[in-house]
């Protein structure tokens, strides 16, 4: 027997041991920072960083208070230089504890209870009284000839009749009162239980990285947790202005990002990058093609490019003023479109817009002109009021920073903006730009903003400054007088691939004056990139019929019609502009009909399409003029029309 001691012991230890072993290790709950996010067109890569001690042996760490929302797909976890193996990486939810009940939950519930307990009391009398009652209804034939009853028991035997059956009745009206006030107290007590359940706030639910690591001893890992998260994005638009004619184009490129990902970027390093995870990533394949009786070609559906929209799209939104009141009849268009709506009693509106509308143009009397920019289905504005009429105001930059000038425009000024009818609009002021960092891979282009951002995870955007560029371009100014009397100034840039630049809506500031809204269509493949900067005013342009050379006669069966045009140019600009003028003579397509032009030697005329071209070169103050006609012979019994 004691010779048995020994192995037990042993075989007790061995067990213990073992015991140790599959236990599983204890969970260290780790909390982390966010340091980065790397915003694509859509979605987000977010960055965290945290330090944790990292025990000897085989240990669990779990990273708590990530948003639910992640992409567990995406987890990366990684700790490098550290002495340690990371052995499993995994995914959870944490939903939290319930909240603890509130005291007055469980006085009120104990109140119910007392009251529920009345009740069956109540209901247990009510319940004797019928039954008694029950049993004198069967009693009823005592007074009848079969019972030998005298007059003086029979009385005595009705009167007990009544004499119980009232006091039965009046105990049950009784009851049912005592019921219907314990059912009052009741609902009662129940309402106010239903107000303090609608304070108890409910545990938010959140992710967790469950991190195994193995260690031959302890120490201090710093690790880095990476995740994709939707519900972020950037749009890329730009600021381009120019002084004047003779200087560089000043762009700035710049994004509004939004994010919803259920977690705050607060002070991190922002990226915006040109990918979509979101995209397929997989290159298209050719199925063999086999021909055979009655076979057809096969059918192949190529991948349509998400920044490709067609169709329409229904848009609904609330127009409200700074207080929140609703705006009554604000009108709300499609920005150069015919569509639009105005809003109801509520500020509410809703109309279809086409697919590819990003903005929705607001107006309302009394109000500035507002832009209401499209978030899913949903297009929210809240409206200033109108401050001095005309009055140029500057907003910016960076930081939050704003500053307000009140420059009163010349006369001459205020005419000009009210013929083109310039919107109110937040012009950014001259700031140093933003330190950015490209970074060009394979099949995408990530900027690194070197100065902390913080994007609140509320959908609202934030402007983030990119790059700013001086694009050196050639500018020539473009008049097709028979269509409109402006003349518009373009720009042209050449190497503009360079810059990685994004197609994205433009806001087009011209010697100091905003002339409205472009769209920066950088999906070309031509070498040089235009950009239309709008109307020059101080370039005008008056076409004029030429009235001692408009004929019409008559020869024999033929008619002869003529037509002559003046065209005179004038730069009121304080430097030389490059002017592309155009016009047209009509082209027969009947051989009956002929047409005899009459033009100047330094024209150019496409005969194909009868444009006419003139490259003209004007001093400042410089006026210049241009003329042209025609002749068309066509037979009498023809009609043509050359108005």
């Amino acid at each position: 027997m004691l010779r048995s001691l020994p192995l037990l012991l042993v075989l007790l230890l061995g067990t213990c041991v073992r015991a140790q072993e599959a236990a599983p290790p204890l969970e260290t709950k780790v909390s982390s920072t966010i340091t980065d996010a790397t915003v694509f067109l859509e979605g987000a890569q977010v960055g965290r960083r945290a330090k944790s001690k990292v025990p000897a042996g085989r240990a669990t760490l779990v990273f708590t208070g990530l948003t639910p929302d992640l992409d567990p797909n995406s987890l990366q976890v990684s700790a490098p230089g550290n002495d340690f193996i990371i052995l499993s990486v995994s995914h959870r939810l944490n939903f939290g504890a319930p909240p603890a009940e509130d005291p007055k939950t469980g006085e009120i519930n104990a109140k119910i209870r007392a009251l529920d307990r009345r009740k069956d009391r109540l209901d247990a009398r009510f319940l004797l009284t019928k039954e008694e009652e029950a049993i004198l209804a069967l009693n009823r034939e005592v007074a009848s000839p079969q019972t030998g009853l005298d007059a003086e028991d029979l009385i005595r035997t009705v009167n007990f009749h009544r004499e119980r059956l009232t006091a039965l009745r009046m105990a049950q009206l009784g009851i049912a009162d005592s019921l219907g006030l314990l059912k009052e107290e009741r609902q009662d007590l129940q309402r106010q239980l239903a107000e303090l359940g609608s304070k108890r706030t409910t545990p938010k639910a959140t992710a967790e990285v469950v991190v195994v690591t193995e260690a031959k001893s302890a120490t201090t890992g710093d690790f880095s947790v990476q995740y994709l998260v939707p519900n972020a994005s950037w749009i890329p638009h730009y600021d381009v202005r120019v002084s004047d004619v003779t200087q560089p184009v000043d762009l700035r490129f710049r994004a509004n990002v939004q994010q919803r990902s259920g977690e705050d970027w607060t002070n991190v390093r922002l990226r915006l990058s040109t990918g979509d995870p979101s995209a397929s990533a997989i290159a298209p394949t050719l199925n063999p093609w086999r021909l055979y009786a009655g076979s057809r070609p096969p059918v192949y559906r190529p991948a349509v490019q998400k920044d490709v929209a067609f169709g329409y799209k229904h848009i609904s939104g609330t127009i409200t003023d700074e207080t929140g009141a609703p705006l009554i009849g604000a009108g709300v268009m499609v920005p150069g479109g015919s569509i639009g709506t105005v809003t109801d009693l509520n500020g509410n509106y809703s109309l279809d817009v086409p697919a590819a509308t990003s903005s929705l143009n607001v107006s309302y009397t009394g109000y500035e002109q507002g832009v209401a920019t499209i978030y899913g289905d949903r297009a929210n504005l809240v409206m200033n009021q109108a401050g001095q009429l005309l009055d140029e105001v500057v907003v910016t930059g960076y930081g939050g920073r704003k500053n307000q000038s009140g420059i009163r425009p010349s006369a001459a000024g205020v005419r000009r903006q009210l013929a083109a009818a310039v919107e109110a609009e937040e012009i950014a002021e001259d700031t140093a730009p933003v330190p950015v960092s490209t970074q060009r891979r394979a099949t995408t282009v990530t900027f690194d903003i070197e100065l902390p951002y913080t994007i609140p995870s509320d959908g609202k955007t934030r402007d983030v400054e990119i790059k700013q560029h001086q694009l050196p371009a050639t500018y020539t100014h473009l008049a097709v007088p028979k269509l409109t009397p402006d003349a518009y100034l373009t720009a042209a840039i050449t190497d503009w691939e360079k810059y990685d630049l994004l197609s994205g809506e433009t806001k087009l500031f011209f010697e100091g004056t905003y002339l409205g809204k472009s769209y920066l269509d950088v999906a070309s493949v031509t070498d040089t990139l235009e950009i239309s900067l709008g109307r020059d005013p101080n370039v005008v342009v008056d076409r004029k019929a030429t009235d001692d050379y408009r004929k019409r006669n008559f020869f024999g069966g033929k008619v002869s019609e003529s037509r002559g045009y003046t065209i005179a140019v004038r730069n009121k600009k304080g430097q030389p502009i490059r002017l592309l003028l155009l016009d047209q003579v009509p082209i027969s397509t009947d051989e009956d009909i002929t047409v005899k032009n009459e033009l100047p030697a330094n024209v150019q005329h496409d005969e194909k399409t009868g444009i006419l071209e003139w490259q003209l070169n004007l001093a400042p103050l410089q006026e210049t003029k241009v003329a042209f006609g025609y002749e068309v012979k066509y037979p009498r019994e023809k009609r043509v029309f050359l108005e």
